[in-house]
């Protein structure tokens, strides 16, 4: 049983208003950072805990760049 009840991010992934849920984000990302789940109409909150942050931004799956409404943002947890 984990200590805590919820997982501690490096990284805080905030989607905008802009998103149009086309689902590419939930489609690319091998970290399951974004899901869309089947039936339903909108996205859960982003997985922030299961981000890999700088390393993913050197991958060619990097979400944040492949979103066309440029909804998607990163940052380090202060």
């Amino acid at each position: 049983m984990p200590r805590y009840r919820n997982e501690i991010a490096k990284y805080i992934i905030n989607r905008s208003d802009d998103c149009v849920r086309c689902g590419k984000c939930a489609q690319l990302c091998p970290h399951h950072v974004h899901v869309l789940k089947p039936g339903y109409k909108y996205f859960a909150m982003p997985k922030s805990y299961l981000c890999t942050g700088e390393a993913c931004e050197k991958m060619d799956h990097y979400r944040i760049d492949q979103c066309p409404q440029k909804a998607l943002r990163i940052a380090k947890t202060p």
